[in-house]
């Protein structure tokens, strides 16, 4: 993710985030003050199968964004890049 300062960065100003992931035709607009994590389960750890002498595990975790206030987020759609 590539983030941008623009000339409205700074304190409570746009900051401008691109994603390689996302159509260039659409904008999100989300306010990070409303938005956090909510852990559906909570983060563990668990050994596997020894092989020789390394150690394996793996760690288990479920998490989704939690949305305090959906007013506070938008979306703009169709937009050019030219």
């Amino acid at each position: 993710m590539l983030t941008l300062c623009s000339d409205f960065s700074g304190q409570g100003g746009v900051k401008i985030m691109a994603d390689r992931f996302m159509r260039p035709s659409v904008a999100l607009l989300l306010d990070f003050d409303y938005l956090g994590v909510a852990y559906l389960r909570s983060m563990q750890s668990y050994e596997l199968g020894k092989l020789g002498d390394s150690e394996q595990r793996t760690i288990l975790c479920e998490a989704t964004v939690q949305v305090s206030n959906e007013k506070a987020h938008g979306k703009i759609v169709k937009t050019t890049t030219s």
